[in-house]
């Protein structure tokens, strides 16, 4: 399978800011992108505002993927949420040569699509990247590189991909485990997308206090435990080493931090629920980690009867 024609056609599902500015690399790479987002249906011009440059793009944006054209590669960026609905979002712009990436946060989403959609190949996607949205705009501020990992045997797929990926500037990595590798985005994710909420922080703010530090080493330790459990050894030097990356980081508001601001859904159980229950049935004791789950619930449940 060869993408490099401009033919190629490309629906991304769930156009958050994530979304949109992986799509519009896509879509600067010649290939045709159609967008799927409720909150920014209708919208012809995007302002994109990137380290990798500064432009305005003509975009396809539709509240519904009934609306949409069937995609050659169908770039699933919808939040990680227990009650999306992946067959009624992906099946209006499926073919049965379609490929799958997912491009998620959190761990177990993978199979859910696989197993709707058995026959199609399927990349797991994990963007390591600040990036935010307002109404007509996206704002990437730092990082941006992707890890590419074919759920089965589709490297050469997910290699493709990367090579469009690269040839506007994406740096991407091509993985052979994609379970470790969303094990090794959650090192990330779960120290700083919750503790961002609970302690009402940025990342910078974080990083500037050795309290803050310490809770975020911790938090990696036990996601370490577990990830090891399931057989990915990971180092403390890789945690040592997204502690300084983080350290460097220009100052930014986590996605979940925005989303609680917002009054909007967080991805409370695909960043700690599921690795929890990951723990519990290899029994480890992750106790911190089960502390943050259940403060972040008690905020995601006040947070949304505010909204109400």
């Amino acid at each position: 399978m060869k993408f490099e024609t401009v033919e190629k056609t490309v629906a991304v599902i769930g156009a958050g800011a994530v979304g949109l500015l992986y799509g519009s690399r896509l879509q600067k790479a010649g290939l045709k992108v159609q967008y799927q987002s409720r909150t920014m249906a209708g919208i012809r011009k995007l302002e994109v505002d990137s380290i990798w440059g500064k432009e305005d793009m003509e975009v396809e944006i539709f509240d519904s993927p009934t609306k949409m054209s069937p995609a050659d590669i169908i770039l699933i960026t919808v939040k990680a949420l227990p009650e999306i609905d992946y067959n009624s979002l992906i099946r209006p712009v499926w073919k049965a040569s379609s490929v799958l990436v997912l491009l998620q946060n959190g761990i177990g989403n993978d199979e859910k699509i696989h197993s709707l959609f058995p026959s199609n190949p399927l990349i797991g996607g994990l963007a390591f990247v600040c990036v935010f949205r307002d109404q007509q705009a996206i704002h990437h501020l730092d990082y941006g590189r992707l890890v590419l990992a074919p759920y089965g045997k589709e490297k050469s797929i997910a290699k493709e991909l990367a090579d469009i990926f690269e040839s506007v500037s994406v740096p991407v990595e091509v993985s052979e485990n994609l379970r470790k590798a969303r094990w090794q985005k959650l090192f990330w994710n779960i120290p700083f997308n919750p503790l961002s909420v609970i302690l009402q922080a940025s990342t910078e703010e974080m990083m500037n206090s050795k309290h803050a530090v310490q809770l975020c080493r911790d938090l990696m330790q036990e996601t370490k435990q577990i990830a090891n459990a399931e057989g990915h050894s990971i180092s403390d030097d890789f945690i040592e080493d997204m502690l300084d990356k983080t350290r460097k980081m220009k100052p930014y508001k986590t996605s979940m931090l925005l989303d609680f601001e917002n009054h909007r859904p967080m991805e409370v159980e695909a960043i700690l629920g599921e690795p929890l229950r990951i723990a519990n049935r290899q029994n480890i004791h992750a106790p911190k980690m089960e502390t943050i789950y259940h403060q972040l619930s008690f905020l995601e449940e006040r947070n949304s009867k505010m909204k109400g």
